[in-house]
């Protein structure tokens, strides 16, 4: 286990071959940067009043990182085809729902803005 401090969250994440989460912020983070997460969301009783915008949250998500019934079976059926799926493969399937939900910029943002102001507002 690794020692709780602020950021104890992450490096599990980091350091973890598949995330498994039902719905949280991280989760959708390490999808962003490209690890492999199980959302189990959708296994949530379809009586709760949420369950609809529980739907609508993952509309964009391959059907790969999805949990959407509680059985064992359909549970290792998941985890065995993210353990034995390749990361090239991994990324090319989960692409469009990662620009989607998490967009990871190679620049920071201060510094994409400083770029459009230096070259749309600036005078020369």
């Amino acid at each position: 286990l690794i020692a709780e401090n602020n950021f104890s969250s992450y490096k599990a994440g980091y350091g973890s071959s598949i995330v498994i989460t039902m719905d949280s912020t991280l989760g959708f983070e390490l999808l962003g940067f490209g690890k492999k997460v199980l959302f189990c969301a959708a296994t949530i009783d379809n009586a709760l009043q949420h369950k609809e915008n529980i739907n609508y949250i993952f509309h964009k998500m391959p059907n790969i990182v999805l949990l959407d019934n509680l059985t064992q079976q359909d549970f290792n059926n998941k985890m065995n085809a993210l353990v034995n799926m390749e990361d090239e493969e991994y990324l090319r399937q989960t692409e469009a729902a990662r620009k989607y939900y998490m967009k990871c910029q190679k620049l920071p943002p201060h510094k994409i803005i400083s770029n459009f102001i230096y070259d749309n507002v600036l005078v020369r």
